[in-house]
């Protein structure tokens, strides 16, 4: 229950921040005088759902990069004193010819401790191409791989195919990707393992084809569902702008039109509405089963957004959205009408710059690792706490994840350690001014921070 809670809060706060066609994710320019970001949100939700009313505060740690660095969540119901608090902690960490991405989650209910519940790692090449992507789930004896996902790219840079692996290695999907000349999505091709078969058994098929626009102008696909095989086409038509102001979906027994049109302001078109009508029967005598239709109304020069939904003409949801002059949201309201379970939350989302150590908001980790001075010039130290005896491995990485030191530390106490590394100079490790990643692993666990030299 808990989980299911959190999940929707989760939802609709991705939905808030990211649902609109405005943004398409954290402008970079945000980064580009201030380092250290934080998004914090406060939501509360009155409902006749089984729940009830309830509030929701979450914050968004971004550090250094526009990938954030931990993100917080206290939940509230007030109907049934539930209460939990999660933290995802993002960490990275760099190799010689790859780096990773490791997002843990804990949850904390009631204050009785911290649990750690789920991890997901992404690999990176240093194209910044994902290579490989490990789920874990939690289990009574801790966490437990779940599946592997291999990604291979073309020459050209795309992903050509994509294997799902389970936990023993056993290969469960593969994706196969064709493109056309101007590297766009041609063909693509999926298959399942089949156990009593004991082998790969194609289930979908999707074909694309383009004219002068990068989304295509038709797709044609079929999926093999219960055993028998179900064809659908799907169509775009575009106006002269390049946007796609009419879309058809067809199925065997079945076509769902769509009509969009679009308001122009501040250099960009906006959706003002969207239509759409489901035609049943229609070998027959064709009839629309049911329709939609999504009203978008801005003012303050398209920086307040409202949404009203449709159902067969009955209003079911109204939104507002308010965002800043980077286009972040900084409010969002919305209410549902589902007859006898109705909804609403309000949303204030705050962007702000902050220069507090992160090490104060992070789980506390295995090991923690500083660098100082930091910048350095001639000479640094490094300073690690261990949660546990153990025998510690040192390496210096530079941005393109070449090593550049490595040595071995030996056994160390628990607590607090140090070690003065060699002379940065051509003496030493011979290091020119830049930023460095400084490594430090215990075979259990490990922590990467930076440090920067300067000449």
């Amino acid at each position: 229950m808990k989980k299911a809670l959190l999940g929707l809060f989760v939802f609709l706060l991705t939905f808030a921040l990211w649902g609109s066609d405005i943004l398409d994710g954290i402008p970079l320019k945000l980064f580009e005088n201030e380092n250290h970001w934080r998004i914090h949100s406060v939501s509360t939700q009155s409902s006749a759902w089984p729940g009830g009313d309830s509030s929701n505060s979450q914050t968004t740690y971004y550090y250094n990069t526009n990938y954030p660095s931990e993100y917080d969540s206290v939940v509230v119901a007030t109907s049934n004193q539930f209460y939990t608090t999660s933290r995802t902690i993002y960490t990275r960490n760099y190799y010689p010819d790859y780096y990773e991405v490791i997002e843990e989650e804990y949850y904390n209910s009631w204050d009785d401790g911290w649990e750690l519940v789920g991890r997901e790692t992404r690999r990176y090449n240093y194209l910044n191409k994902l290579m490989e992507y490990v789920q874990y789930h939690s289990t009574e004896t801790g966490l437990e791989v779940l599946n592997r996902t291999i990604y291979v790219y073309n020459a050209n840079g795309l992903i050509e195919v994509v294997q799902v692996y389970s936990a023993q290695g056993q290969l469960q999907s593969e994706t196969n990707n064709t493109y056309n000349s101007n590297n766009l999505l041609a063909t693509q091709d999926i298959y399942n393992w089949d156990s009593q078969a004991n082998q790969l058994v194609q289930y979908f098929h999707e074909s694309r084809y383009y004219t002068q626009y990068s989304k295509p102008d038709s797709i044609h696909w079929w999926q093999l569902n219960s055993g028998n095989i179900e064809n659908h086409s799907d169509y775009n038509y575009y106006n002269e702008q390049g946007l796609v102001y009419h879309s058809e979906s067809h199925s065997d027994n079945n076509i769902l039109k769509r009509y969009y049109e679009f308001v122009f302001g501040d250099n960009r078109y906006f959706t003002s509405s969207i239509r759409t009508y489901n035609y049943t029967d229609i070998t027959t005598n064709p009839v629309i089963n049911d329709s939609t239709h999504t009203v978008y109304s801005y003012s303050s020069n398209y920086h307040n957004q409202t949404v009203h939904y449709y159902h067969n003409g009955t209003q079911l949801y109204v939104s507002n959205s308010v965002y800043n002059d980077n286009w972040c949201m900084t409010n969002h309201s919305s209410s549902y009408d589902y007859g006898t379970y109705g909804y609403s939350m309000s949303s204030t989302i705050v962007w702000e710059s902050y220069t507090d150590v992160m090490d104060d908001y992070i789980m506390p980790s295995a090991i923690s690792v500083r660098v100082y001075p930091n910048p350095a010039h001639s000479s640094a130290n490094l300073v690690y706490k261990l949660s546990e005896p153990a025998v510690a491995n040192l390496s210096i990485y530079n941005l393109k994840g070449q090593l550049v030191y490595k040595t071995n530390m030996g056994a160390q106490t628990a607590g607090e350690n140090s070690f003065i590394l060699p002379s940065l100079g051509a003496n030493g490790l011979g290091l020119s001014s830049g930023i460095y990643l400084v490594r430090v692993d215990t075979g259990k666990s490990s922590q990467t921070t930076r440090f920067v030299v300067m000449k």
